[in-house]
């Protein structure tokens, strides 16, 4: 009974295609589509992690690995039980708007992940799947990078570096002078 009823489901759908008002697709295709509309972002999240790779296709090691799973931590706190296809724009922009107390260089790699993990939902699966959502919803701008800190420290003068050699212990003294000299 159930397979008759199934059949007659079918023909229903197929006949519905023949006169125009709804696109015909196989069952499995319907299958992905619906729980891709259940997708969370975690879920989503997990499969981008999972299968992320460096640009030559190796897998990512050590400080990338963990820069990837800190900037996902981050976008998971605010995205992770919302359904993947009902995320908008706006709330990205409210998102994108807020505090952001990891700083501005964590921002932006935050930034450009999520935009890359939208981009990843809006393009067609690798075996031809369709895309789990119609289009990328991060229509905001990747932020520039903020300015370095680093080239406000004034250089040390001579005396300072002098002060600095004296109070170094005597096996260690050497390194002062080479730091100066190699402009570290």
């Amino acid at each position: 009974m159930s397979a008759e009823k199934w059949l007659e489901e079918e023909k229903l759908l197929i006949d519905l295609d023949r006169r125009g008002v709804m696109e015909w697709n196989p069952p499995q295709t319907r299958e992905s589509q619906r729980k891709a509309l259940e997708l969370t972002f975690n879920e989503y999240a997990d499969h981008y992690v999972k299968h992320h790779r460096r640009p030559d296709g190796g897998e990512l090691t050590g400080g990338s690995k963990r820069n990837l799973q800190a900037d996902v931590k981050h976008l998971r706190d605010a995205f992770g039980e919302k359904r993947l296809a009902s995320i908008t724009p706006s709330m990205i922009r409210d998102w994108y708007e807020g505090d952001h107390p990891e700083g501005p260089w964590a921002f932006k790699r935050e930034c450009e992940r999520l935009k890359a993990i939208l981009t990843d939902a809006s393009n067609p699966g690798i075996d031809g799947d369709p895309p789990i959502i119609e289009t990328n919803p991060f229509v905001m701008p990747i932020p520039p990078d903020p300015e370095t800190q680093s080239c406000k420290i004034r250089p040390l003068d001579a005396d300072t570096i002098h002060r600095l050699y004296k109070e170094m212990p005597e096996y260690t003294r050497i390194s002062v002078l080479l730091a100066a000299m190699a402009g570290a």
